[in-house]
């Protein structure tokens, strides 16, 4: 007889229910393999003109984690509106089956007030923020009154010009919008303040414009280039929603590493977030433009590899502070201020917190059941479990460092995404780039301890990197030679690192890895 698939995989858990703002669920049955978290997914409800409803495709991750009781609870903080939800629960085995569906759940912010479907389509202030014109009718029936909502978004015509493509009234959908309070927090821009320049590039799921923003940075200040980015045509309301979000994020961050977010324009479909134009572009091709050949030298230095390296710790420290996990640190997602490469001046700022994934797509890759996945940037518990948190983008920040010092080399180069998921899981690493500093990869190796928590701090980073540029060494002084014969046959391929399964262990002793001592411990 045929193995069953399933065989050791957990159970289905109880269908989802809520009480106000909280959501439960029962166990699943773990199967004789230990439980190691749960996956909550919601699906929005459409809220169409006739106040039917009708679903969407789209799930959305609210939860994932332990639970530690007969009984598991997620608490509601970010959401609200209608929902169908499911959950699911995980262990060492595999992913086992989704709960049955659950009927119609209305969620609502923790701390509101209990709130019915007439309080949520009467406040129209709400819905005016995000739409130029909202039309409210009634029409009287024998069984009662109905309330009939249609929104409409004017389309911005500079944008269907630029795109060359016909603008299009869309409907929004309102229990994917952001909070009130998310959206008073937002810098609020006049779209008819801004005008689009160049088409600077797109994805599957972004568009970015070079603008000129008139006064953004106070009155008196002129005209301003911004960067100018945007969705897609036909982008879902999930997508809406989670772009949105991002300029709710962004609008919280203020320092000289972390992109600045100068304004919104949410008066026009699609909305734009406003960012600070860094000429210089994402820094994987700012990195691979520096690189020489055969006769000529590369443009930058292992000196100027380490203020950009520092440059990012500081932008990562900052996030470190805030308590906010990135998640999808790279090359890519990161901005050049010129597009020089002897300018002092220079500087590079963390850049992107949603959409860099369009432009390298192939730098990610789709695990069954899960979105988009940047699996060569991801350490061995984000891999397996799911887990991401400041450790996992010290890892991260491993292999951006890896990035600079190979002037912008894929990870890994010689193998797929699914080769390198099981390289990483069992212990591989990549090795030391051509004539990049000895202290320089002994930081990129602590950022890859197996233990998330052996990785140092972004803090630590930072003061390691500080020390290494300050160093007298010769060793940062001297070029890296970048030729055909670095780049066909004496590529970084990538080592396997013994020590990942534990039975011998390396033990690095040292502040800064400019001192590092490591030493073989045998197993016992």
């Amino acid at each position: 007889p045929l193995a069953d698939p399933d065989a050791g995989k957990p159970g289905r858990p109880g269908t989802p229910n809520t009480f106000q703002d909280v959501i439960s669920w029962a166990k699943a049955e773990d199967n004789g393999s230990n439980i190691t978290h749960y996956i909550l997914q919601a699906r929005c409800k459409e809220i169409s003109a006739n106040l039917q409803v009708g679903e969407m495709n789209e799930w959305i991750t609210l939860y994932q984690g332990p639970c530690n009781s007969t009984i598991c609870t997620w608490r509601n903080h970010h959401f609200s509106g209608f929902y169908h939800m499911r959950v699911v629960a995980v262990n060492r085995i595999g992913t086992g089956q989704f709960s049955d569906i659950s009927g119609e759940i209305v969620m609502k912010l923790y701390g509101e007030e209990s709130y019915e479907m007439d309080f949520i389509l009467s406040d129209t202030l709400y819905v005016a923020v995000f739409t130029t014109r909202a039309q409210y009718t009634k029409r009287s029936k024998q069984k009662g009154d109905i309330t009939t909502l249609q929104v409409n978004y004017n389309p911005d015509l500079e944008l269907a010009l630029i795109r060359d493509m016909n603008a299009s009234v869309i409907q929004t959908n309102i229990c994917c919008l952001p909070t009130q309070l998310e959206h008073e927090s937002l810098p609020l821009f006049p779209r008819e303040k801004l005008t689009l320049l160049n088409f600077l590039g797109s994805g599957a799921f972004g568009e970015v414009f070079e603008g000129k923003a008139e006064e953004i940075l106070g009155a008196g200040s002129g005209d301003v280039k911004v960067a100018v980015k945007t969705l897609r045509k036909g982008a879902t309301d999930n997508e809406k929603s989670e772009f949105l979000k991002e300029a709710y994020l962004m609008s919280h961050f203020d320092h000289a590493h972390i992109i600045k977010l100068l304004g919104v324009c949410l008066q026009n479909e699609p909305q734009f977030l406003l960012l600070e134009l860094m000429e210089g572009k994402d820094l994987l091709s700012y990195l691979r433009g520096a690189r020489g050949s055969l006769m000529h030298h590369p443009l930058l230095h292992a000196g100027d590899l380490i203020d950009v390296c520092l440059d990012i710790a500081k932008g990562c420290s900052y996030l470190e502070k805030m308590h906010f996990v990135h998640r999808d640190l790279a090359a890519r997602n990161c901005l050049v201020s010129t597009k020089e490469y002897n300018n002092s001046n220079r500087m590079v700022k963390i850049g992107d917190f949603g959409l860099a994934r369009d432009i390298y797509k192939n730098d990610y890759y789709r695990k069954e059941g899960e979105g988009l996945l940047p699996v060569r940037w991801m350490a061995p518990e984000s891999l397996i479990d799911g887990l991401f948190t400041n450790q996992s983008d010290v890892w991260s920040f491993g292999i951006l460092m890896w990035e600079v010092m190979t002037l912008g080399q894929q990870p890994y180069p010689a193998r797929t995404n699914l080769e390198v998921l099981h390289f990483v899981r069992t212990g591989g690493r990549l090795e030391r780039p051509h004539s990049c500093p000895d202290d320089v990869h002994q930081l990129m190796l602590k950022c890859w301890a197996r233990e998330p928590h052996k990785r140092p701090s972004f803090r630590h980073i930072q003061s390691c990197l500080e020390h290494l540029k300050s160093s007298p060494q010769g060793s940062l002084n001297a070029l890296v030679y970048y030729n055909d014969s670095y780049s066909n046959s004496d590529i970084s391929q990538g080592i396997v690192n013994q020590a990942f399964e534990g039975k011998n262990s390396l033990e690095m002793t040292a502040l800064c890895p400019s001192t590092v001592q490591i030493t073989r411990l045998s197993s016992a």
